[in-house]
């Protein structure tokens, strides 16, 4: 477990559990439990995306008007648009699958792939029967000319992919707005819980800013007014918690609470997480002193903690 905190302008970030789901042969992400989502006749998960058109790598403050912040003729910066969804877990589209004949011969030997794992596993021949008969429902509901016409494939990245699953997007009106679902068969993912931004309450939340404050806060200002330049060090540790400082040459202060001591790691993230904050400081429409609530940085900030923290 790990907890950041920002000193100098409010900005924390709280990881939590949340659930990545992953295809059963290929280990490729697909999705994860950030998204709406329901489960259809216990064989689909249904996950409401949008289409959405964002810079390379930008992270967007909460509230800001994006016409106003992506208006700039002179900007070289590269755009990307498409499903938050498929972007965010950089799947792949497989556009030779809107070819009936091909997507038949594909969902045969998938199912047949997938029905030998379960009995593998040790599936109950009920079980697998009411696994077929679902499935059959579901894809006949596909095949249906006037729906197939309409649907996009994807894959996931990895080098793999074509062992695993195909995402399947369909759009759909939900409250008067026309939006991407994507739809993936529950029997061919693998769960995985992992860390994410949750929120706490405002109890919790006030008892962890003490601890930061009490327990090292001067011992940062300390080092900050000593260095001129770019640091990390641990400085304090309280029972299980390690406490780790990242100071900038500007004077910007970050505090970290950890359980598992991680040297490079903690390095790498603040560094990743630092040029995000100077994105976000260098946003016209942020005011320093304002909270950072943006979404789209927690994200990349739990992908980053992801990748060098807990691995």
């Amino acid at each position: 477990l790990f907890i950041v905190f920002e000193v100098a302008r409010s900005l924390s970030v709280l990881f939590g559990k949340m659930i990545i789901y992953r295809d059963l042969f290929s280990g490729d992400e697909l999705c994860s439990d950030t998204f709406p989502m329901k489960l259809v006749n216990d064989v689909v998960f249904e996950f409401t995306g949008k289409h959405v058109v964002r810079k390379l790598g930008e992270v967007t403050l909460e509230g800001a008007n994006p016409s106003a912040e992506e208006f700039d003729e002179g900007t070289e910066e590269q755009m990307e648009s498409g499903i938050d969804i498929v972007l965010n877990h950089q799947l792949m589209e497989m556009p030779m699958y809107q070819d009936i004949k091909i997507f038949k011969d594909w969902i045969k030997e998938y199912m047949k792939k997938l029905v030998e794992k379960m009995k593998s596993d040790g599936e109950s021949e009920e079980s697998i029967s009411k696994f077929k008969k679902n499935m059959q429902e579901y894809v006949t509901s596909l095949l249906k000319k006037d729906r197939f016409k309409e649907l996009q494939f994807f894959s996931g990245p990895g080098e793999n992919a074509a062992e695993g699953q195909l995402a399947i997007v369909e759009y759909r009106q939900v409250s008067d707005t026309e939006q991407p679902i994507v739809m993936l068969i529950k029997q061919g993912l693998v769960v995985e819980k992992c860390m994410n931004i949750s929120k706490k309450n405002d109890f919790d939340s006030m008892l962890l800013k003490q601890l930061i404050a009490h327990a090292s806060l001067d011992i940062v200002d300390e080092l900050a007014a000593e260095q001129s330049h770019m640091m990390i060090k641990q400085v304090e540790k309280y029972n299980e918690w390690n406490i780790s400082a990242f100071v900038t040459a500007s004077g910007v202060r970050f505090l970290m609470l950890h359980t598992a001591k991680n040297d490079e790691g903690i390095k790498n993230f603040f560094i990743e997480i630092y040029e995000m904050y100077i994105k976000l400081a260098m946003n016209p429409f942020h005011r320093i002193g304002e909270k950072i609530e943006s979404p789209a940085f927690h994200k990349r900030a739990q992908l980053y903690g992801k990748k060098y923290l807990l691995s």
